[in-house]
């Protein structure tokens, strides 16, 4: 379940009856959120997290005790002045740390009743964590901690005997051979050191030979087992991650460990992906995993990359020797692959159920973007059979590598929808657009960036061509959203105010762009009040005082007539008023000098509805407008319109 867009889940994971292999805890929706190895336990426990790929890992005979709590959020305390989350409504939020999502624990870990883990920590083998610890930190094999916050009261054993037991890994052994040796696992461990000592596998291995060779040329080495047998299908998410991150130039190999029965299948989708990059394709390797040469792998391999699957504790174990990073294939992309390269603007493509051919022309006015760095970020909310890989690979044919897209099995809502791409997005600002909305021409938002850097608004709105398709013609329409547009040449905010809030005559959210930090953090203040109207924040944007810069250049293609609010019929519309209702009435708490203003307005109309003063404003505004200027039409070059079309446009 979710409160305040935080998600709860209940956790149970009792002693297995017999030997088992990893095990794993799902949600509802078919979501794995812990996955445990043989003859682990959990007595009680609760996850809680902002992100709906939060995870714990678990290794082999760990016992985690009752109500333990796992806040995959880290609010450890920084060098702020105040510790409260201003993000939620500050315009210029400090600079965010990205949440760990995956907790690790190793084998043989004791962690005793109402611990508390505060965000992706990983517990070494052998520790044990005092009842009432709260974990804010890593802690080492074999370590004895406690305390709020926790710190390492002890050690088990000494160094040498911790160096030992982490070698032999008991936990590894076949459970008949556990049992027979039961009574010296519970004895004294130096008796237990003289009987067993650290299996030594002389291996000569082509990969090993292989790895050598290149980090001796200063490569660095990711290692990755693809989780080809789960539905989640992370593999998929960290091999698009690490084909955007480098290319040929870098010096970087992602081996993949594989079994036999599944190397085909992995290699036959991967190798589009690399065609598509041709000669400047990443080096990417493959072997056949084996538990025996990972000791030796490791020995040469930086980073880990873990999924939901068990065999990643066990990879976990290995990589603990070699002090290998550790990441999680759902953390965020730069987390898992770090890159110096910056990304301007995260262009949002808004998708449901759309028209494929609008949706190519959209991506196609995106792609031929020029003068500034961006990254394609595409989420559908529900769309049945959406062919995610089709589209994926003809981003890559077209030569962009930045691109991420996230598919919903059901519909949520444009919020939420937009939410998700929001988390996953790393650019410094936010585009959003719609299949049959296209950016104007191809240096439109490099022109938009540097207005907005130069005269530095962190929101900002272009002009619209409005342009309506029959089927048979293209036609432009003589219109703007908002219609006043001189009050934002004036730059009389108080009177943008009034005019979008209280008369209604809304900036269109198709021609908005904004800093990725201040869209983030007003988008989430309204995930779960507020469904489909995700444009709704620019309004609580002018409530609050925060001036919107308006480019005076032509930057939108829009398309009227097939959006929700005008083909979806009366039920939709109702919907979408609903939310312009939830937002108009959260902004009149909030500011209460606007109520008062509307009331003072409604009290000298001599009878009229507010409805009536909104029209008969918009009214005045287009009417001055065209008196003025003659046209919203300003420089507008349909040819740009008619090479993604591939139709004549005319003017209405």
């Amino acid at each position: 379940m979710r409160e305040d867009n935080v998600l709860l889940e209940t956790l149970s994971l009792p002693m297995p009856q017999l030997p088992t292999p990893a095990c794993a805890i799902q949600r509802d929706d078919g979501q794995v959120v812990l996955t445990a190895g043989s003859r682990s336990q959990l007595l009680s426990g609760t996850i809680a997290s902002t992100n709906d790929d939060a995870h714990i890992l678990i290794g082999r005979y760990a016992s985690l005790g009752r109500n333990i709590t796992f806040d995959m959020e880290d609010r450890a305390s920084r060098a702020s002045a105040a510790a409260y989350p201003f993000s939620f409504w500050s315009p210029s939020p400090a600079e965010d740390v990205p949440e760990r999502r995956q907790i690790i624990i190793g084998n043989d870990v004791r962690i005793e009743s109402n611990v508390i883990f505060r965000g992706g920590i990983t517990v070494g083998n052998g520790a044990i964590v005092r009842a009432g610890a709260v974990l804010m930190e890593d802690v080492p094999p074999y370590a004895v901690v406690e305390g709020n916050p926790a710190h390492v009261a002890g050690y088990r054993f000494d160094v040498d005997t911790i160096r030992q037991l982490q070698r032999i890994k008991w936990w590894n052994w076949p459970e008949e051979d556990i049992r027979k040796n039961i009574h010296i696992l519970a004895d004294n461990v130096d008796a237990f050191l003289m009987k067993f000592q650290p299996a030594v596998h002389e291996i000569s291995d082509e990969t090993v030979e292989t790895l050598r060779e290149f980090k001796e040329q200063g490569y660095r080495v990711y290692y990755f087992v693809p989780d080809v047998d789960s539905p989640e299908g992370i593999w998929r998410k960290v091999i698009r991650a690490y084909l955007s991150a480098y290319t040929a130039n870098d010096k970087t190999a992602l081996l993949l460990g594989l079994s036999g029965e599944n190397a085909e299948a992995v290699t036959a989708k991967i190798q589009p992906l690399m065609n598509t990059m041709g000669e400047n394709a990443p080096l990417i390797l493959t072997h056949t995993w084996n538990e025996e040469h990972l000791g030796r792998i490791f020995s040469y391999v930086d980073d880990l990359i873990t999924t939901k699957d068990g065999i990643s504790s066990v990879c976990v174990d290995y990589a603990s020797h070699e002090n290998v990073r550790v990441s999680y294939g759902c953390d965020d992309k730069e987390q898992i692959f770090p890159r110096e390269k910056e990304i301007d603007i995260s262009v949002c493509v808004l998708s449901y159920q759309p028209d494929y051919e609008k949706l190519f022309a959209t991506l196609t006015s995106i792609v031929q973007q020029v003068h500034c760095s961006f990254e394609i970020i595409i989420g559908d909310d529900g769309t049945p059979n959406f062919p995610q890989e089709e589209i994926e690979l003809w981003l890559r044919q077209q030569g962009c590598r930045d691109c991420t897209i996230l598919h919903s099995a059901e519909n949520h809502g444009t919020v939420r929808n937009m939410m998700q791409m929001l988390s996953a997005a790393r650019g410094r600002y936010i585009k959003a657009i719609s299949p049959g909305d296209y950016l104007y021409c191809n240096d439109v938002l490099g022109k938009m960036l540097r207005f907005m850097e130069q005269e530095h608004y962190a929101v900002a709105f272009g002009r619209a061509c409005y342009y309506h398709h029959d089927g048979s013609s293209y036609q432009l329409l003589d219109t703007m959203s908002p219609l006043n547009l001189g009050i934002y040449e004036a730059k009389d905010y108080d009177a943008v105010k009034k005019a979008c809030v209280i008369y209604g005559d809304f900036i269109l959210g198709a021609l908005l762009m904004g800093e990725r930090r201040m869209i983030t953090a007003y988008t989430n203040e309204i995930v779960g009040h507020i469904i489909y109207g995700e444009d709704t924040i620019y309004l609580r944007m002018l409530a609050d005082g925060i001036p919107i810069g308006f480019w005076n250049h032509n930057f939108i293609w829009y398309e009227v007539g097939t959006g929700i609010s005008t083909k979806g019929g009366d039920a939709w519309r109702k919907r979408l008023g609903k939310d312009m209702d939830v937002c108009l009435f959260i902004i009149e708490q909030l500011h209460a000098g606007i109520r008062e203003e509307k009331e003072k307005i409604l009290s000298g109309a001599n009878g009229k509805t507010m409805r009536d003063l909104q029209k008969k404003y918009r009214t005045d505004a287009f009417e001055a407008y065209i008196a003025e200027h003659g046209s919203y039409l300003q420089d507008v070059d349909e040819g740009e319109l008619e090479r993604l079309v591939h139709a004549p446009v005319v003017r209405g």
